[in-house]
Formats: C-alpha cells, sequence, structure tokens
C-alpha cells in the first residue's frame, strides 16, 4: 500500500490478504542461508537483515487507512484473475482512483530486484518468520506436485506473444506491450 500517494505524507506498508500488516518487522535481506533452530528462523539482523532504510524512498506508514470492503475484494480479485493468466510469479500493482476505480498500474516479476522484501508474519510461538513468501514458492513449486522451483508453480504454456521475446528489439516489446490486451474482463461488484 502506499497511502497519501503526492503529498507530504506519503508511506508504504505491506499488507496480506486479510488486511494484516506485513511490514511490521522490518524489511529483510537475505544473506545466505536462514536456517532453523528449533523453533525460529534464524534472520541474521547483525548482517542488515532487518533493513531499516525507506523502500522507494518511502517510510513505512503508522497506520494504514482500510479500503473499502467492496474494492479490496476487487483489488484481491483482480490480481488472482491476472496472476491466472500470466502463470508465473508477478507482484500486480493497482491504485484506486476517485469513486472506488480500480486500475492496475504496472507488473513486476522482480519484485525489490530479489535483494529485499518486507513481509514477515510470526508464528504461534511470537517468532519472526521472515521465509513465508519463500516456503509459499517452494510448496507450489515442489516436484511432487509437478511444479517448478523457478516459476513457484504449475508450469504454464508460454503465451504466443511472448514466444522468442528476447529475440525482439526493444522498439517491438515496448510496441507489443502497448497493444497487447487480456481476453478477460472484470466487473466490479461495489
Amino acid at each position: 500500500v502506499i497511502q497519501d500517494r503526492g503529498t507530504e505524507c506519503e508511506c508504504f506498508a505491506e499488507m496480506d490478504e486479510n488486511w494484516n500488516r506485513l511490514d511490521q518487522n522490518g524489511c529483510f535481506v537475505p544473506s545466505g542461508k536462514e536456517e532453523m533452530d528449533g523453533m525460529c528462523f534464524a534472520v541474521d539482523f547483525d548482517a542488515g537483515a532487518l533493513d531499516p532504510y525507506p523502500w522507494k524512498d518511502l517510510h513505512n506508514c503508522e497506520k494504514v487507512a482500510r479500503v473499502d470492503d467492496c474494492v479490496w475484494e476487487d483489488l484481491k480479485e483482480i490480481a488472482s484473475l491476472l496472476s491466472r493468466t500470466i502463470g508465473v510469479y508477478v507482484r500486480i500493482d493497482m491504485f484506486v482512483g476517485a469513486n472506488n476505480q480500480v486500475y492496475v498500474q504496472e507488473y513486476t516479476m522482480n519484485h525489490g530486484n530479489g535483494r529485499r522484501h518486507c513481509a514477515a508474519k510470526e508464528d504461534a510461538s511470537g517468532c519472526v518468520d521472515s521465509c513465508f513468501l519463500g516456503r509459499l514458492w517452494k510448496e507450489q513449486g515442489d516436484a511432487m506436485f509437478m511444479g517448478s522451483l523457478e516459476y513457484g508453480g504449475l508450469p504454464m504454456p508460454v503465451p504466443n506473444v511472448l514466444m522468442n521475446w528476447t529475440s525482439h528489439s526493444a522498439v517491438d516489446q515496448c510496441e507489443t506491450t502497448l497493444e497487447t490486451r487480456l481476453n478477460t474482463t472484470y466487473v466490479s461488484k461495489c
């Protein structure tokens, strides 16, 4: 969540699907193996795993105003629809405009350039678990279930529009991106 965008009070927060904060334990920089010590994941705070600097020049919000419940459901449903359509891990950035209109802004395949994240949960014993997203990825990509650790889930066929993508010029890639439309529509329930 980027709250109060464009104002002096602009700030950042990470929420889960139930609107619980995930960023209250700071941001994490992987620094090698994070091992189990019997109960808690060993997070190497001394080596910079807790990274207090702002994310994209934004500080963490003290409080986050909850969006309308119906709009929150729209955001989750749109993200789910797009992620199933795209077929690989992707962070989908959206924003809510006037009259609670939802806009898709961008897709990011490599959140934080793969070097930093601000999502952690506390487990039942109160330990900070900064690896829960990695475990979800691993579970979805488990070979026993025909998944792929590379893609975090079942391999999906490459969409025709992306065939030989890297052989196209930057201009062709840009034109293709601007011209491509999904064959799915979403009608808000709000």
